[in-house]
């Protein structure tokens, strides 16, 4: 864990580096890391055009729209990528919105595309980032409040505790804590209540329970014996803190609809004053939030309250497990000051070394409070924590392949008039290109708010003022054989007439204005000048720098280069430039590789004179069996396993002689699971993987109960790293059959912060039956055999 002073510290060097980011350059004491097994998608253009290099410290601050600033710090000790965006609420033209994945109740989507797909004009989105938890089912684990409607009621632990939560109405006056929520139906007249323990979440046991439209177009039918009336909402929507009055109507149908709930009531339990045609109330109420909610997300546990970091006290409350606030992962959370109505987004990058190792709970809680937030919340992180501005991605999920599916997010918008165009910006503003190398450049108007606007209708022309490089009309740049610096300019012109005016310089540009007195028009033309650096690359490589693919699997692939100082090179081409087998499909644009057919081949790549190759095998391995489960471990080798919320009782190791996939015997695991915290199983193992594999599989005779299996894996310098035989959210899916389960060994995700590049030979040191998510805790069986290591063929591997 980075003690927090040494935190603030180096907050403290990364402050000292705004904006004169040449000298944070020049004053680099850490390498930058090899350019293979770099994960996560390009570099931004902003922060590459502005120097940036993995590892290096940095920072660079940027406003975003009047009173939105958005940061990206690079602290070296970790090292720690950073965003951060600040927004003053105050200001009126920006307002937050909770946003559904896909807008259904277990449907998930990234933020990048959930932005994409909200395409109002009236309310453009300037930044998103990921919200709560989620379930095996893709449903929020706490609270959620969007379009008018509850679609679910607050997360309660097993100790009776609620969540922390985010919420705010729609005059931005801000909650961020553990809500004081109750919610009831009462008669229109009188003072009879009816409390309602759930909304949209369906349990057996809850004696009454209210579901609205989210959840589908009818209520689901539970196993129990119920009562049910529908109400008829006097208007659509129900928020918290805004009563919505209606008239019961006749028990029978389920249907939901926007003005239509359903109250399910256990039998026995229905009051008289529930009879059709009653005029009745519905009430939720959320304290702290003077306003009717109109935007509600849950997370936990909570970093600050009132200035002081409570995470250590919140978390057992919240029934989240020490090790989840200790350990260091990628993180999203959220804070606001002092004022009330300045909020704070931060997203830390984790699980890559060399560029950001991930931040634990009290460090999260201290970053935050260094920016002057008093009360704070930690959101959903590991692989969901994504960060977006407008819709491009500015920092660098963990997960292999980008951006992952999230099950909602909270978008922040801006509704003032878009304008007219102030200046004229060119793709890329600043960059690194490589000699005799083809570039399309792009340009891109942006309003007083420097928000993009479009070029359509418009007239481009461009022009090369320097260098020995050809710019044609279209903008399409091919640089000379040598390094140099390379001027380009690009003028915009607007529709108008030809003819009869005279140019005024205004702003950024010149405005053509009429001279014929019966004729008024104005024709605008604006320029924009920029420099761009051409020089040889050092390095070329792809990332990863092996693939190992089943027929019909598909992998992300990427090409970087940098020069001798480990500067990138600006790509857009990317992996149009790469030669593909032909058993093998690329999405040059997505860099989404899929395996269609059996086959051992290179991808082949040539950038900047410098050729580099990717070996690549589909159903073509070698496959080594390094351990037969024959024996059992030593009865001591548990005593360090973190085996936890498990039943004791129900959970055992034995040798299994019958049921076997290969050798004497198979491993039967036996395990109970116990509903609250993370339940995790261990089974010591203790195996070296003999050379430098690519892969490692294990063989599981399934019980179907989707349970999570992961691997403990320690190198030769005792660094530790996760492996995922399943994950979380497609476990073990299959029942009684053998299936060979494998885990990749190409830039295994790091458990903690790696002395160094990954060090042969590697130790399975252990594997452990996990499962987060309460309702997918289950009792079961499953078997083990057949421990393998995967290779290339060896028409692949280096001589």
């Amino acid at each position: 864990m980075l003690p927090t002073p040494r935190l603030t510290a180096l907050r403290t060097l990364a402050l000292a580096a705004i904006i004169g980011l040449a000298g944070a350059c020049a004053r680099t004491s850490v390498a930058p890391a090899p350019l293979a097994g770099v994960p996560g998608p390009p570099v931004p253009a902003v922060f590459e055009q502005a120097g940036y290099r993995d590892g290096v410290p940095f920072a660079l601050e940027r406003e975003l729209a009047p009173g939105v600033l958005h940061r990206f710090d690079v602290l070296a000790g970790g090292p720690l990528a950073i965003n951060t965006i600040t927004m003053d609420l105050a200001t009126g033209d920006l307002r937050l919105e909770a946003e559904k994945g896909r807008r259904g109740m277990t449907t998930r989507e990234t933020v990048p595309a959930l932005v994409r797909r909200i395409n109002d004009p009236a309310a453009r989105p300037i930044a998103a980032i990921n919200a709560d938890f989620w379930g095996s089912n893709s449903v929020p684990i706490g609270p959620f409040v969007d379009e008018g409607m509850i679609w679910k009621s607050p997360f309660i632990g097993n100790n009776g505790e609620p969540r922390s939560v985010f919420a705010w109405d729609a005059d931005h006056n801000i909650h961020i804590g553990r809500p004081e929520w109750s919610t009831h139906i009462r008669p229109a007249e009188g003072t009879a209540t009816l409390a309602i323990n759930r909304v949209n979440f369906p349990v057996v046991d809850e004696p009454v329970t209210v579901y609205t439209w989210p959840i589908g177009d009818t209520a689901p039918t539970l196993e129990r014996a119920e009562q049910r009336v529908a109400v008829r909402l006097d208007a659509p929507g129900w928020l918290p803190n805004k009563p919505a009055p209606g008239t019961v109507e006749p028990a029978g149908a389920s249907e939901l609809g926007s003005d239509r709930v359903i109250v399910s009531i256990a039998e026995g339990t229905l009051p008289e004053w529930l009879a059709p045609g009653r005029r009745v109330v519905l009430e939720a109420r959320l304290g702290g939030v003077p306003g009717p909610v109109v935007g509600l997300v849950g997370g936990g546990p909570q970093l600050l309250h009132r200035g002081e970091i409570v995470v250590d006290e919140t978390a057992p409350r919240e029934s989240i497990a020490p090790s989840f606030v200790t350990t260091r992962h990628p993180r999203t959370a959220v804070g606001v000051k002092a004022d009330g109505k300045t909020v704070v987004w931060t997203v830390v990058d984790g699980r890559q070394a060399g560029r950001s190792i991930g931040i634990d709970l009290v460090d999260l809680a201290q970053w935050l409070k260094d920016q002057g937030c008093v009360d704070a919340i930690n959101l959903d992180g590991g692989g969901s924590s994504t960060m977006t501005v407008r819709d491009e991605l500015v920092n660098f999920p963990s997960d292999a392949g980008g951006a992952r599916s999230v099950t909602n997010a909270v978008v922040l918008q801006r509704t003032a008039p878009l304008g007219k165009p102030a200046r004229l910006a060119i793709v890329p503003e600043q960059a690194l290109l490589a000699p005799s190398s083809r570039y399309e450049l792009g340009a891109t108007f942006l309003n007083a708010a420097g928000e993009p606007l479009a070029v359509d209708g418009w007239r481009l022309e461009w022009k090369l003022l320097q260098g020995d490089a050809t710019l044609t009309k279209d903008g399409v740049l091919t640089t000379g054989p040598n390094p140099e610096t390379v001027t380009v300019q690009v003028i915009a012109t607007s529709p108008g007439l030809p003819f009869g005016g005279t140019f005024v310089q205004s702003g950024h540009g010149w405005d053509a204005v009429s001279k014929a007195p019966l004729l008024s028009w104005t024709r605008r033309r604006i320029g924009r000048t920029v420099t761009l650096e051409v020089h040889a690359p050092s390095r070329v490589a792809f990332d990863p720098h092996a693939l190992l693919l089943d027929r019909g699997e598909t992998a992300s692939v990427r090409l970087n280069a940098a020069d001798a100082q480990g500067r990138p090179f600006w790509n857009p081409q990317g992996l149009r430039l790469v030669t593909v087998p032909s058993f093998l499909a690329l999405d040059t644009e997505k860099g989404v590789l899929t395996a269609e057919q059996t086959g051992a081949d290179f991808l082949k790549a040539t950038f900047g004179g410098i050729e580099t190759r990717l070996p690549v095998a589909v159903d073509r391995f070698e496959m080594h069996e390094v351990f037969g489960f024959d024996a059992l471990p030593a009865a001591d080798a548990t005593a360090w396993l973190e085996t936890m919320n498990h039943k004791p009782d129900a959970t055992a190791l034995t040798l299994e002689t019958t049921t076997r996939r290969s050798g004497a015997a198979s491993w039967s695991l036996e395990y109970g699971m116990v509903p609250r915290g993370t339940t995790r199983i261990g089974l010591p193992i203790a195996v070296e993987l003999p050379g430098e594999p690519l892969a490692v599989g294990v063989w599981i005779h399934g019980d179907g109960q989707d349970q999570w299996l992961r691997g403990d894996l320690r190198d030769a310098r005792g660094n530790r790293y996760y492996l995922d035989f399943t994950t979380s959210s497609a476990g073990i899916s299959w029942k009684d059959e053998w299936r060979l389960a494998r885990a990749s060994l190409i830039n295994p995700t790091p458990a903690g912060t790696p002395d160094g590049p990954l060090a042969y030979p590697l130790t399975l040191h252990a594997l452990y039956l996990v499962q987060p998510t309460a309702d997918s805790k289950r009792d079961g069986r499953i078997l083990l055999d057949g421990l393998t290591t995967f290779d290339l063929p060896a028409e692949l591997r280096a001589p």
